[in-house]
Formats: C-alpha cells, structure tokens, sequence
C-alpha cells in the first residue's frame, strides 16, 4: 500500500503525501527491525517536510528518527533528536508532541539510571497528558514517575563505567 501510494505521489508531484508515505514505510521497516531502510525513509521524509515547511511532519519524524536511535542504543543521538523535535513542537505549540517527547526522554534516562533526571520529565509530560485530555498516558507517566522516584539514581548508571562516551548529558532546566 505504502509503496504504491508513495509512486502516486511521486508522479502527481504531492510532496506532503510523498512525505507522510515515507514516513509510514519508515515505520513498517523500523518494526521489522530492519532500522538501515527505516532510518532511509525517514530522512526522506524529512527532507521533504523541512523542504515544504511541515514543522510537525519533521518533529514526529525527528521523534521517530530518535526511537531508533534507542532500538540501536545510540543514547547521544537519540537525545539530540528528542531535543530538536521538543524546540519544535514547543515553537509550534503542539503540547501532546511535547508530552511525548518528555515521556520518551524520560524513558531514556531511565534505562541509565538516571531516574532523578527521568522524574521531572515523566512529571511534566503527566500534565501536558492531563492538558490534552489523554487519562491513558497521563496514568502511564503517573507510574513510571512513581518508579524513578521510588528507585532513585542508580549507582552503577553507565556514567560509572571507564570509557563510556555514549551516555546521554542531564535534561536542560524547562520552563515549560
């Protein structure tokens, strides 16, 4: 389906739909663990969403570019990913992009052990859920809030270990 629609696409010369075509293929890839051709069709994507403007096209395609970082524990990139599609979403005002960048986040200080940097994220993205009307994830984030808080920061985070560069740097302070 994807492939058909994104050769329609192509040969109409409808960029947005091209673009949210390669997205979804980026996905489907991504899914199957075949994250080469996943990170392809999303740098696609977002190269014609940065081309047409579509500022929240790039930021949900910067967010899915960062969840595959994670699958590949690329814990830099996958945070400098997040951030960029936070700037955006803030800039553009989407507050569940936001909620779901910081959920995300989150999660990824997490698994280092950083569960005092997790905190304030899942805290924040709880409110921007409850803002947006999403009880589901606003309760998802209540729990893994009630986590970190109950854990702490882990003392053998890979911040300890010798030699470990790829180790994300604390959350910025937010205003937000």
């Amino acid at each position: 389906f994807y492939t058909r629609a994104r050769n329609i696409f192509s040969r109409i010369d409808y960029d947005q739909g091209q673009a949210y075509t390669l997205h979804g293929l980026g996905k489907i890839f991504s899914d199957r663990s075949q994250y080469p051709e996943a990170e392809n069709f999303y740098n696609q994507a977002r190269s014609i969403f940065a081309r047409t403007g579509d500022h929240h096209g790039g930021a949900n395609t910067l967010v899915r570019l960062g969840c595959l970082c994670l699958k590949r524990s690329e814990d830099i990139k996958a945070e400098e990913l997040f951030h960029q599609a936070l700037d955006i979403y803030s800039r553009i005002g989407d507050s569940l992009g936001r909620a779901n960048v910081k959920r995300n986040l989150g999660h990824l200080y997490r698994a280092q052990g950083l569960n005092t940097t997790a905190a304030p994220l899942y805290a924040e993205a709880r409110g921007l859920y409850n803002l947006t009307g999403d009880s589901f994830m606003e309760e998802n984030c209540s729990y893994w809030l009630d986590v970190v808080s109950k854990e702490g920061d882990s003392p053998s985070t890979s911040l300890s270990v010798p030699g470990n560069h790829d180790v994300p740097s604390p959350a910025p302070n937010s205003d937000e």
